[in-house]
């Protein structure tokens, strides 16, 4: 990956949180961005208030990405 892909993607990541954040029915407590986890595919770890976790990941590319490959 190259320095303007990886500038890219820190930025889309860090929208991603925010956005996710400032969302109305999102009831978290903390948030870690790139934990150290087993699984390497996770950008953003969410702790909830429930003890719950959710794991995000989140990735950017040049060509347009459609719901489909998104999904799988």
């Amino acid at each position: 990956m190259g320095g303007r892909s990886a500038v890219r993607g820190f930025i889309l990541q860090t929208m991603v949180t925010l956005l996710d954040a400032l969302s109305e029915d999102n009831l978290w407590v903390s948030v870690e961005i790139e934990p150290n986890v087993e699984s390497e595919k996770v950008d953003v770890l969410w702790y909830h208030r429930d003890g719950s976790k959710k794991a995000v990941q989140v990735k950017s590319s040049e060509n347009q990405i459609s719901k489909t490959d998104a999904e799988g």
